[in-house]
């Protein structure tokens, strides 16, 4: 499992190292999961399919509190219907069981618990781990690094579905940025270093050990500057853990729950209408590929194409969420591009909905945003 994450992790740095515009990363297969077991018995199999499920409503909500909520909890005993295969694997001499479940039925149940769907269109985070092996030295944890604090980042981030980068610390890098940079949290020197892997977020982390346990720090930094020409931290925490596996699985929930604050969708009941306008729109292999990636995103209730002429498309979306968060999720897309709306506009309008003997309401305008694809 641990190779399987390294070799997809290796496929996320390397679209990152030459996309010229960095974007989020489109995450596969969350649907699926494996679980190990000890034999091909009925028991086994329904403990299997049950933490299967646990893992599958952690990798789409993002959030451990879905675990609890009582309408999950309660699908956890019983699964077997949102499975839509299953199967066993040897692997490396450990029976596994691969399954596969109904996204879609997944994603109503969360809708329907109120909590939060996470869409397949995740931020790229890349980590600065400063590690401290037995011997208390300190070291960058690298991309090629076999250590046990690389395999945990790697693991957790298949569990939670959360894309990682790990620098390459190749020459580039060590003349950058060295362990004090990390320790003293010298974020400037680091944003300039990351600039190089096109990622959406970065992190810098550290894990130092004491009497007692472990402690850690983690302040996570968009890729955008302030106003003010510096870059301002989203996130920072300092805490202690029982272990270095604590301490990490730790940070790596603390930047799943920020994104899941931002990019994730709670609740089941639409949150309106907008007008979505796209340029460059000529090819239908375009077109194609605009309307696959919308229908991805966890805000899109339902997508109906208003108009398409001269090259511009428009796209009527019913939403999940509010038009806020869809700019927030459009903005990880390096392929958008927003731009600003025509002069000569003329506004669209959504009639309310109306009971018979009711007076008549005025319609409301609809927002209308504008993007140019570079898909």
């Amino acid at each position: 499992m641990k190779n399987t994450v390294k070799a997809v992790i290796g496929v996320w740095l390397m679209f990152a190292l030459w996309m010229p515009t960095a974007y989020a990363v489109q995450v596969r297969d969350l649907d699926k999961t494996s679980v190990s077991v000890n034999s091909r018995s009925q028991a086994e199999l329904n403990a299997a399919l049950k933490q299967g499920f646990q893992q599958i409503i952690l990798k789409n909500s993002g959030s451990l509190e879905a675990l609890k909520d009582p309408l999950i909890s309660s699908r956890a005993n019983a699964p077997r219907s949102l499975v839509r295969q299953f199967g066993y694997q040897d692997l490396n001499g450990q029976l596994m069981v691969n399954m596969s479940f109904d996204i879609t039925q997944i994603e109503a149940l969360l809708r329907q618990a109120q909590q939060p769907v996470w869409g397949a269109q995740r931020p790229l985070t890349l980590i600065w781990l400063l590690d401290e092996d037995e011997q208390g030295l300190q070291s960058i944890v690298a991309d090629s690094s076999t250590s046990q604090a690389s395999q945990e980042l790697l693991s957790r981030s298949d569990t939670a579905g959360l894309p990682i980068l790990l620098p390459l610390m190749d020459l580039d890098d060590s003349i950058a940025i060295g362990a004090n940079d990390i320790k003293g949290q010298f974020a400037d020197a680091v944003a300039n270093a990351s600039q190089r892997y096109q990622t959406d977020f970065f992190a810098m982390a550290s894990v130092q050990s004491f009497a007692g346990g472990i402690t850690y720090q983690l302040s996570l930094y968009p890729k955008q500057v302030s106003a003010s020409g510096f870059v301002q931290s989203v996130l920072q925490i300092q805490q202690e853990a029982s272990d270095k596996q604590q301490a990490i699985a730790q940070m790596m929930d603390a930047i799943t729950a920020f994104y899941v604050s931002r990019y994730a969708v709670a609740g089941e009941a639409s949150a309106g209408q907008v007008l979505l306008s796209f340029a460059n729109v000529s090819q239908l292999a375009s077109m194609v590929e605009l309307e696959k990636y919308l229908q991805s995103l966890a805000l899109t209730k339902g997508l109906t194409m208003n108009s398409m002429e001269n090259g511009q498309i428009t796209y009527r979306v019913d939403l999940f969420g509010s038009t806020q968060e869809l700019q927030q999720q459009l903005s990880l897309d390096g392929r958008l591009q927003q731009q600003d709306a025509p002069s000569n506009l003329q506004p669209s309008f959504e009639l309310p909905n109306q009971q018979q003997g009711e007076q008549t309401m005025e319609a409301a305008p609809l927002e209308h945003l504008y993007y140019r694809w570079r898909g």
